[in-house]
């Protein structure tokens, strides 16, 4: 049954879908270029980021350290370099494994 307070939610999700600021983690607006909290920009990421996210990936304990460094500063990016840091720990346990059953064959 649909009820006159569902339809006033979906509306306002479907006006309002939220996301956070991928600097300071504040609640905002998909549409909003910069949050208004913190000012950062939305739409890019900095080359410097992407630099780090492949070095997380490749070099696990830089994602650590990445990790560290930013969670209370800029939680959206924390979080990235913490995902690919355990996604190239994933995929290197991965490798170790498929290499050593090579091995012993």
């Amino acid at each position: 049954m649909i009820t006159k307070e569902t339809t006033q939610e979906k509306r306002h999700e479907d006006i309002m879908p939220e996301y956070h600021c991928k600097s300071c983690g504040t609640i905002i607006s998909k549409k909003a270029l910069i949050c208004p909290k913190c000012g950062a920009s939305q739409n890019k990421t900095p080359v410097y980021v992407l630099i780090f996210k492949m070095l997380s990936f490749l070099i696990p304990p830089v994602g650590f350290i990445m990790y560290i460094i930013k969670r209370g500063k800029s939680y959206g990016y924390a979080k990235e370099y913490i995902i690919c840091a355990f996604s190239g720990i994933s995929i290197i346990l991965i490798l170790f494994a498929v290499w050593n059953t090579f091995l012993i064959m």
